[in-house]
């Protein structure tokens, strides 16, 4: 398995396409970054295709032409994702400080600490944003998958039990289930569908 701390963004470029501030130390944006990549992409994309980019951003040939599906996937759908998740991570990251005499909430003479309703407002804000691009990087890779230019998605190593599998399910959101088939509606697409996989029958609103 390839090194798993990877950066697919930097900690500039979170802070230049966000609203964190360049005060923010890069340490919490590194980690939040990390987490973002472990918790949300991984089990979108399985981790041998992560594990596949990790090693073409370590040897520095993502940019080059023949890796452009991968370069696609990371510049405009994985960023985008790992943007809003990291902030996500980052507000109680920032807002709370474990000490030696416990959890503290930090603040300074030129501003005031959000409250935790707040931050816990702002996080689901954040996380929402987050999904919708992961749906958006979902649908890219079963589309890649359908063209044959996906090799590490479509066919993963699970040979290993501790191997992560990609996860195909359709970006659905208010799912219910009729006659024992998933129905529900994807932001996305803007429609209501059904069914499984490739099988989906949809119906578009736009």
């Amino acid at each position: 398995m390839s090194n798993n701390r990877v950066l697919w963004i930097s900690p500039a470029k979170l802070k230049e396409n966000s609203n964190v501030l360049e005060n923010v130390d890069d340490f919490y944006c590194r980690n939040a970054i990390l987490k973002a990549i472990d918790i949300k992409i991984t089990p979108i994309l399985g981790n041998n295709l992560v594990d596949y980019i990790n090693d073409l951003i370590v040897a520095g040939v993502l940019n080059s032409p023949q890796y452009s599906v991968y370069k696609i996937l990371v510049d405009e759908y994985a960023q985008q994702a790992i943007i809003y998740a990291a902030i996500a991570e980052l507000l109680p990251e920032t807002s709370y400080k474990i000490t030696t005499k416990g959890l503290l909430q930090f603040d300074n003479e030129n501003s005031t600490a959000a409250t935790l309703n707040q931050i816990n407002f702002m996080i689901q804000r954040y996380e929402d944003q987050s999904e919708y691009w992961l749906g958006r990087l979902r649908l890219y890779c079963m589309e890649k998958e359908r063209l044959s230019e996906l090799p590490q998605y479509t066919n993963p190593d699970l040979t290993n039990l501790l191997n992560i599998p990609p996860d195909r399910r359709q970006p659905w959101y208010a799912s219910i289930y009729l006659s024992g088939m998933p129905y529900g509606y994807s932001r996305d697409l803007n429609a209501w569908g059904y069914g499984y996989g490739y099988g989906v029958q949809w119906q578009s609103f736009r």
